[in-house]
């Protein structure tokens, strides 16, 4: 069901599957939020409704085409934070501050 949600503009939602879109919907409202995403990927999955494979995937796929940019956050002798994800494509910004409603979870 998010998958078909608005949280992407149309020339940016053919590049990616349902299931990414879900998770792009999770990231567009903690963006539009915070400003920022840096929910871990099992929040993220859990939210969207899909596997931890389709966030890393979606993930993966919005880096290769520009649209976000990640920070990852390894931690010495402990688990590693969250990687935080920044949207980095204007159009993608323009969008969600217009239309996205937070995906509070």
């Amino acid at each position: 069901m998010l998958g078909g949600s608005s949280a992407l503009p149309d020339t940016l939602r053919q590049h990616y599957t349902e299931g990414e879109r879900a998770v792009l919907f999770i990231v567009a409202g903690e963006v539009k939020r915070h400003g920022i995403c840096d929910l871990p990927i099992d929040e993220i999955a859990d939210r969207a409704g899909v596997g931890k494979t389709t966030v890393q995937n979606a993930m993966h796929e919005a880096r290769r085409l520009g649209h976000v940019e990640i920070t990852e956050r390894p931690q010495r002798d402990a688990k590693n934070l969250p990687n935080v994800v920044k949207v980095t494509s204007s159009e993608w910004l323009a969008w969600i501050r217009r239309t996205v409603r937070s995906a509070a979870g």
